[in-house]
């Protein structure tokens, strides 16, 4: 390990591509570690200030729910990799590809689930889009193998020293769940539909509407591209706004004198959407703790690279 007069030496005479490599490298890593600690403190801020509401009384907006995630009534779901019954799954697949003396993981195939999951206080019930969640699941697995596709092979631990003896396998397949019954916290944009005319919130509605059709672009330009240029101008969006508008209100109109249907999603004001297994506390401990890594990583690469740059520049 060099010492501090052999990193003065270096910075001053080391070749122009490895000094910027070097130095840009750590400013950047500063760079990015403080927009990241700024990012999982925002976080637990807004995880701790938060009040929790039940879904019988929660306001329309941004809001914080906690009860318990299930499956709606007559779906269900299950994570493709191992066929384990779930409410919420994500997973890839990576395969080991050789570079000369490196190896990186490729991911060939990647998906997760959209389904719309359920949280019950015993207040009421709220459904879920989980789309563009930020999430903590309750499993998150890790295994090697030799198959492009494991499907109904249960995913077995990490292997440790067995798997440092036969090999890694070709492949690999990390796989997150949150599973029917666990506890289930939900911090998102809280709409109710259905309700009583008047209310106020058809603005809000509409808006629902439009994310739920924007993660459907194909549905979105089949029904409206009607120039068939493959996207949607001003004049085709305000046929998509006015449609989304009279959705509501045949909504509206059908769902009068029955029970109003909550959902959470994601928030239109980019704020975040995040779904967990964990407790408030947990969570916010969670972030803090990787605020903290953030920090000292931009404390040691960022006056790293400016000691680097000032000393290059000196000699």
């Amino acid at each position: 390990m060099m010492d501090f007069d052999a990193w003065r030496s270096w910075a001053m005479t080391a070749p122009a591509p490895d000094f910027w490599l070097w130095t840009l490298g750590a400013l950047g890593l500063a760079g990015l570690a403080g927009v990241l600690m700024f990012r999982f403190v925002r976080r637990a801020r807004l995880i701790e200030d938060t009040p929790t509401s039940k879904i019988r009384s929660a306001h329309q907006g941004y809001v914080e729910l906690i009860g318990t995630g299930n499956n709606l009534a007559g779906q269900s779901l299950a994570a493709p990799l191992t066929l384990t019954p779930c409410i919420w799954y994500d997973f890839r697949i990576e395969r080991r590809v050789q570079g000369g003396k490196s190896r990186r993981w490729q991911t060939v195939k990647s998906e997760t689930s959209s389904q719309p999951l359920l949280l019950e206080d015993g207040t009421g019930q709220c459904v879920i889009n989980p789309a563009g969640a930020e999430v903590i699941p309750s499993v998150s697995r890790t295994w090697h193998g030799n198959a492009a596709w494991p499907a109904g092979k249960a995913a077995p631990g990490d292997g440790g020293l067995l798997r440092m003896l036969t090999g890694q396998g070709r492949y690999r397949y990390p796989e997150r769940r949150i599973h029917p019954g666990e506890p289930l916290y939900a911090l998102g944009d809280f709409v109710t539909l259905g309700a009583e005319p008047g209310s106020g919130d058809v603005h809000r509605q509409v808006s629902a509407t439009l994310r739920n059709w924007k993660q459907k672009p194909e549905v979105l330009l089949r029904n409206f591209d009607s120039d068939g240029d493959g996207r949607l101008g001003l004049d085709e969006w305000e046929r998509v706004r006015e449609a989304a508008r009279q959705k509501v209100l045949r909504d509206t109109l059908a769902h009068a004198g029955r029970e109003p249907v909550h959902t959470l999603a994601r928030s239109r004001n980019g704020q975040p959407f995040l779904l967990s297994v964990q407790s408030p506390r947990r969570m916010s401990r969670h972030y803090r703790l990787r605020a903290v890594a953030c920090l000292a990583g931009f404390v040691l690469a960022g006056p790293a690279g400016i000691w680097m740059l000032l000393i290059r520049l000196a000699g």
